[in-house]
């Protein structure tokens, strides 16, 4: 497994399959929890989809623009991701 890469288009594949189950969660009233639980699916396959990307790259030298957004993206604020898909806690 020393050479095993991950393959970006399964992980980006993944992501967009939590997306459309936070939206149909979103558009159906689901309950404020199971939106939650979603989002942080959501957050989570983001992060791997990008560090799968890297992976595929190859080896760098030093940090690169990705790890400061998957920073990012780990330390944004659930609120944020569910703005972003149009959920607000008072629908």
């Amino acid at each position: 497994m020393t050479n095993y890469l991950p393959h970006s288009s399964k992980k980006l594949a993944i992501l967009q399959r939590r997306e459309m189950t936070l939206f149909k969660l979103i558009d159906e009233n689901a309950p404020h929890t199971k939106i939650v639980d979603a989002a942080k699916q959501v957050r989570e396959a983001r992060i791997r989809t990008i560090e799968a990307r890297i992976a595929s790259d190859g080896p760098r030298s030093g940090p690169n623009i990705h790890d400061r957004y998957i920073e990012f993206v780990r330390q944004m604020p659930l609120e944020t991701v569910l703005a972003y898909f149009g959920y607000s806690r008072g629908q």
